[in-house]
């Protein structure tokens, strides 16, 4: 079975290829970045602020995780945010991806 991939917007300030060496800030920064696009509301996104997600533990977080506490987001913004993780991995130290689609501001 393929992974589900989508197409998310990196800001230009993060490297793409190392999310998992980003601060809670580009955590943050990047979700927003995605968030009117795929319909998340704020408090899906200021979770992660509540709880000082980093890069790795970002990457790290499974579809259950975000479902249960301490993030407890509805199954529609667990799915969509956990599409981003399996993106990000699957692009992880490539400049082009044929599943993986950046773009830019």
């Amino acid at each position: 079975m393929v992974p589900a991939t989508v197409a998310v917007q990196i800001p230009d300030e993060l490297d793409a290829n190392h999310p998992e060496e980003w601060k809670r800030a580009d955590v943050l920064s990047f979700l927003e970045a995605n968030q009117a696009r795929y319909e998340l509301e704020n408090d899906s996104v200021s979770v992660f602020r509540e709880n000082r997600v980093a890069g790795r533990r970002f990457l790290q977080l499974t579809l259950r995780d975000l479902r249960k506490r301490p993030y407890s987001l509805p199954d529609g913004a667990a799915a969509t945010i956990h599409d981003f993780i399996t993106t990000l991995k699957h692009s992880q130290g490539t400049l082009l991806h044929l599943d993986f689609i950046i773009s830019h501001k």
